[in-house]
């Protein structure tokens, strides 16, 4: 789990990322951020200018972002896990 990604992504900052690890987990491809192939440096590069040069993607990858981060890492959401998880143990 990439928790830079998710912090970045709570403060409404598309992520632009690596396809590896818990990153493919965070990021949704062209819709919050970009998958990038593993260690391919060139598209990395090509991809944030793409962005940082569309102010209208990147307002919207930003907005979907922060949604995703209070849809799935809020203080409500993930302590309702904990709750679910616990009660299924005291069964």
């Amino acid at each position: 789990f990439g928790q830079t990604a998710s912090e970045a992504m709570s403060c409404g900052t598309p992520v632009i990322c690596y396809k590896t690890s818990g990153l493919r987990d965070i990021v949704n491809n062209d819709i919050n951020g970009v998958l990038i192939n593993p260690f391919d440096y060139n598209e990395m590069a090509n991809k944030i200018k793409e962005l940082l040069n569309n102010d209208n993607k990147l307002k919207i990858f930003g907005e979907n972002a922060r949604q995703k981060a209070i849809a799935e890492w809020s203080y409500e959401k993930v302590s309702e896990k904990y709750r679910k998880i616990y009660t299924n143990l005291m069964k």
